[in-house]
This record gives structure tokens, C-alpha cells and sequence, in this order.
């Protein structure tokens, strides 16, 4: 079976939840989710939360006006944290989907 893990992490539930209805029409796909804190929250409040998918969270934290060391900070341990959640449930050739504005 092979796996996909999709990324969202700013709030862009809609199209995740659009993506991952698509994917459910593949045969003999896993689908993995990986997304912020706050895009779980929302989506799991939605009707169209797909129960058959892993789902996988990363804390986020707001950006700070005026603080653009601390905010790269986290940002890049964002990044370490997907990286690590992809690398802990992944194989060769699975696909990655990141979702961006």
C-alpha cells in the first residue's frame, strides 16, 4: 500500500479537506495529515472530517511582531517537527503533498 502525507500548516482547512477527499478516491493509498495545532481543531469541528486518515499535529506558535530572530526560530522548528513526523512514517517512494498559499 502506498502512502501520501499531506502538509498544511497555515490554515487552509478547506483545501486540505478538498485534498484529501480526492485521495480517498485512490485505491490502495494510506493517507497521512500533517498539520498545525490550530488546522486540526478546525477541521475536526467540520462534517467532513475523514475519520480514516492519520493524523498527525505540530505545535505552532504565533508570529511575534518585531522579533524576526524568534520567529525564524520556530519556524525552522516547525520544519524540523514535519520532518520528523514524514521520516518516522515514511518509506521509500510514498509521496509528499505540501499544501501552500
Amino acid at each position: 500500500m502506498k502512502r501520501v502525507f499531506v502538509i498544511e500548516l497555515f490554515g487552509h482547512e478547506m483545501c486540505l479537506l478538498s485534498v484529501i477527499q480526492s485521495l480517498r478516491l485512490c485505491e490502495d493509498l494510506e493517507i497521512h495529515v500533517i498539520c498545525s495545532d490550530h488546522v486540526t481543531r478546525n477541521v475536526m469541528k467540520s462534517s467532513f472530517f475523514p475519520k480514516d486518515v492519520s493524523w498527525h499535529d505540530i505545535r505552532t506558535e504565533e508570529p511575534r511582531r518585531n522579533r524576526p530572530l524568534k520567529n525564524a526560530g520556530n519556524f525552522t522548528r516547525l520544519l524540523s517537527d514535519v520532518l520528523t513526523a514524514i521520516s518516522s512514517h515514511s518509506e521509500r517512494n510514498d509521496l509528499v503533498l505540501f499544501l501552500a498559499k
